[in-house]
């Protein structure tokens, strides 16, 4: 009797205070953490749109514009430089076409890679100053969508088409790794 007494306040005192408390901020960050939540082949992943119809995909870097009249970086747009539904390849820094190895890795990320809980809630930044872009072109040479990337506050923009997929807390840190291994290394790189 007294061993099993023994036994019972040792494991509620272990449940006790071996567990530790967690807070509402850690459990929300749990939840908001990057799982792989498909399962899509790559095969498949290259039938969807805008893969299916690209028939070259870049990553490209430029300088953060200045709005000349109010001395203010331009937000909240698309900002690189484009004419005509084509880049401005003068105004870029960097330009890296992918190939199939890295498509298959940024199809991966967009298609299978997700909230590991889908009800978390990402905290939202104020600042937008992009500098990255991923860009679909078609046949021409004409884009078709674009994803445009700020890695300094990770945040993104889309053309009206595509997406990243489900965001979650590590999603632009492994998008990041992928613009550098890449070679695209400018605006990679959180500013201080």
């Amino acid at each position: 009797m007294k061993t099993h007494t023994l036994k019972f306040l040792c494991c509620t005192l272990l449940l006790a205070f071996g567990c530790s408390q967690r807070t509402p901020e850690e459990i929300a960050t749990d939840n908001a953490a990057c799982t792989q939540c498909a399962y899509l082949l790559a095969s498949k992943r290259m039938k969807l749109y805008p893969f299916s119809a690209a028939t070259e995909i870049q990553m490209i870097s430029w300088d953060e514009t200045l709005d000349t009249i109010n001395g203010k970086l331009k937000s909240q747009q698309l900002s690189f430089e484009q004419e005509n539904d084509t880049v401005c390849y003068s105004k870029c820094k960097e330009i890296k076409t992918l190939d199939k190895k890295q498509i298959d890795q940024l199809s991966f990320l967009m298609y299978n890679i997700g909230l590991k809980d889908t009800t978390a809630k990402l905290p939202e930044s104020g600042c937008y100053a992009p500098r990255n872009a991923i860009v679909f072109l078609d046949k021409r040479g004409k884009i078709l969508e674009s994803i445009e990337v700020c890695f300094n506050c990770d945040q993104v923009q889309y053309s009206d088409n595509v997406s990243l997929g489900q965001m979650c807390a590590q999603k632009m840190d492994i998008l990041r790794v992928l613009f550098r291994h890449v070679g695209v290394l400018y605006g990679t790189t959180k500013r201080t």
